[in-house]
C-alpha cells in the first residue's frame, strides 16, 4: 500500500527522468489518485474540479496547485506513514535475520525513494 501511495505522489512531486514517466501522466489519462481524491474531498472541490478539466490547457499546473494548497499530498503522505508504521510493527514479528533485514530495508525507504 504505502509503495502505491508513495507512486502517487510521486506523479506529483517526482522528476520525470528519475521518476520515468510525465508528471501528472495518471491525471492527463483521467486516473484520479489519492491526492486529486483528497483535494476534491476538501474546500478546494471546485477548484479541483476546474482544474481537472483544464488539465489539457494548462498541463496540470493549477491540478498541481489544487492539490498543494488542499492538503491533499500532506494528507496523501500522512497515510503512507500510517502503512508504513504498520509495516515496520509487523516486521518486528519476524525472526531475525536476512529476510527481516531485507524487509526492513524496503519499508524504511518507501518515503525517500524517487522512482
Amino acid at each position: 500500500m504505502a509503495f502505491q501511495i508513495v507512486d502517487d505522489i510521486l506523479d506529483f512531486t517526482g522528476d520525470e527522468k528519475t521518476v520515468g514517466k510525465p508528471l501528472l501522466s495518471d491525471a492527463k489519462q483521467g486516473i484520479f489518485t489519492l491526492p486529486i481524491i483528497y483535494s476534491l474531498q476538501s474546500s478546494y472541490k471546485g477548484p479541483t474540479v476546474k482544474a481537472i478539466e483544464a488539465i489539457e490547457e494548462d498541463g496540470g499546473e493549477s491540478l498541481l496547485e489544487c492539490v498543494k494548497v488542499s492538503g491533499g499530498l500532506d494528507r496523501t503522505k500522512g497515510l503512507a506513514m500510517k502503512y508504513i508504521r504498520r509495516a515496520l510493527k509487523l516486521k518486528d514479528t519476524l525472526p531475525d535475520g536476512f529476510g527481516k533485514d531485507a524487509v526492513t530495508d524496503i519499508i524504511g525507504k518507501q518515503l525517500e525513494r524517487k522512482f
